[in-house]
């Protein structure tokens, strides 16, 4: 005959499940002096290192219980930190240290949160939108770029640098934004945008030392040629003295950072050509007329390379008339009725004098009387739009002309 099975008593089953229970549950405070400053020394990739003061007791302390997971680790009474291993990057894990006394008996707990932490991830080359300002004399640049992970500690921060000839400058500097702005100048150069990141532990005094391990390397670049439209065109032209009389052009043009060509016309027809350069450009220069008749000045300017939109500008002018001089010759004794005007010859004589008649001079000139070979008769005198008489004497029969600097000369008239 079988022998009977022992029963399980209610008491012996509640018996086990308790004792479970009070295996699995969390320790709870003994008074048992515990632990002190216990802190995060460093975080790096995978591990952190923790370190602690000990317990400010007389009690005799046998070891120290490093717990985290699933993992525990006994250390000797002489540890003061320890390096955890198995973290996971940018996830905080609680890491917690007891004192075991040689009494047997286990200190308080004490517990921080520890996390791995390395470099964040690389950013890619940013998006750029440019958007011209000023008159085109300036770029607003609309930076973007995609989020990376952190890492490490959050929050993730970003910095943003752009290079060109000049040098290179921080334009957005440790934002938690993905994107910011950026104003120069149209330069004409090639201006290159760059990106990296670092993680909240970059900015931790555990990071001194070692700041680089959170800080990303430099992402992508991504470049733009800084110009904009043409800017400001201008063109002046007036007239020249001479005969026949100049025209004189001058313009200037505001390329906005990019070469643009010019072609100067006068009434059609093509009187200069040329390119600028990058920085604003001038140039000047005359061109003959004919007296008395209207012009056009047309100033165009365009990059067809580019597709910028052109300008012309223009300005009309009308050549002034030929100067003209014709004279009169006449006799009349002096003011005083016994000589002629200004000169010691009796009033028996003849007292011969020219009246001279000028019409379009631009501002006076220099003018005298001559015989027919070119001797002069008299002085010369300043002659301006009008009448101007002065005197000359020459003998009956006398054939003159009157010329003036600028170009004027009358016909031949006979005292």
């Amino acid at each position: 005959m079988k022998a009977p099975r022992p029963l399980v008593t209610m008491a012996a089953l509640l018996l086990a499940l308790v004792g479970l229970t009070v295996l699995s549950a969390p320790a709870q405070a003994t008074g048992v002096p515990a632990v002190r400053s216990l802190r995060v020394v460093s975080q790096v990739d995978h591990a952190a290192k923790v370190a602690w003061a000990a317990p400010d007791t007389s009690r005799v302390v046998a070891r120290y219980r490093i717990a985290w997971g699933d993992r525990v680790v006994r250390l000797a009474p002489s540890a003061r930190s320890y390096v955890v291993q198995g973290l996971r990057n940018g996830a905080a894990t609680t890491v917690s240290v007891r004192p075991v006394y040689r009494s047997g008996a286990l200190g308080d707990r004490r517990a921080v949160q520890a996390m791995g932490a390395a470099k964040p991830g690389t950013p890619g080359a940013p998006s750029l939108a440019g958007t011209d300002v000023n008159g085109g004399g300036q770029k607003v640049v609309a930076i973007s770029w995609g989020p990376v992970a952190a890492n490490g500690p959050a929050p993730v921060q970003y910095r943003v640098r752009r290079t060109s000839p000049s040098g290179t400058t921080v334009v957005c500097d440790w934002t938690t934004a993905t994107s910011c702005s950026n104003t120069f100048v149209n330069d004409g150069a090639v201006h290159t945008f760059q990106v990296r990141a670092r993680n909240a532990e970059a900015t931790s005094a555990r990071a001194a030392g070692h700041r680089m391990d959170y800080i990303s390397p430099l992402g992508a670049g991504r470049s733009l040629t800084a110009y904009g439209p043409i800017g400001a065109v201008s063109l002046g032209v007036t007239t020249g003295p001479g005969t026949p009389p100049t025209g004189q052009w001058s313009f200037s043009i505001v390329p906005n950072g990019a070469p643009a060509s010019w072609v100067l016309k006068r009434n059609g027809v093509t009187v200069s050509t040329g390119s600028t350069g990058t920085a604003p450009h001038a140039s000047s220069g005359t061109s003959s007329l004919s007296a008395g008749t209207t012009y056009t000045y047309t100033l165009t300017v365009s990059d067809s390379a580019r597709g910028r939109a052109s300008k012309t500008v223009q300005k009309t002018i009308t050549a002034p008339a030929e100067p003209t001089i014709t004279a009169a010759k006449g006799a009349a004794c002096g003011g005083d009725g016994t000589t002629c005007a200004g000169a010691s010859v009796p009033c028996s004589s003849t007292c011969w004098y020219i009246t001279a008649f000028a019409s379009n001079f631009a501002s006076s000139a220099t003018c005298g009387a001559f015989l027919a070979d070119g001797t002069p008769i008299g002085t010369t005198w300043s002659q301006s739009n009008g009448a101007k008489q002065t005197q000359s004497w020459a003998g009956p029969g006398t054939t003159f002309y009157v010329a003036c600097g600028n170009g004027a000369r009358s016909g031949t008239y006979t005292f």
